[in-house]
């Protein structure tokens, strides 16, 4: 990857600063969220997660702005919530990004 960078600079091109305020780290693995009606429970699958937030990939598009709750399966004391901040479509999946609102557990 340094090698690529040498190269671009090299040729006149800047790398382009990195617009998240936290560092993403890849974290694969069945989450449960509760999204608003009609949807409700759904399992996802984590994509990543840093330490303002999270995306994840879900069979439904969510809305922008919605609030959601995001935990491990069958841990209803752990729960995390956040707001949806972007949502894409990639194949037959949404890749949904969120940003947390709470430090703690969720009633």
């Amino acid at each position: 990857m340094r090698l690529v960078l040498l190269l671009l600079r090299g040729k006149g091109m800047q790398s382009i600063p990195e617009r998240r305020r936290h560092a993403r780290y890849p974290f694969e693995r069945h989450l449960e969220v509760r999204a608003p009606a009609p949807y409700g429970k759904m399992l996802v699958r984590a994509h990543d997660i840093s330490e303002s937030g999270f995306s994840f990939a879900s069979t439904v598009s969510l809305s922008v702005g919605d609030r959601i709750l995001l935990g491990l399966r069958h841990d209803d004391e752990h729960l995390v919530e956040a707001t949806v901040r972007n949502v894409r479509h990639e194949g037959q999946l949404y890749i949904v990004g969120a940003e947390r609102l709470t430090e703690g557990p969720s009633s």
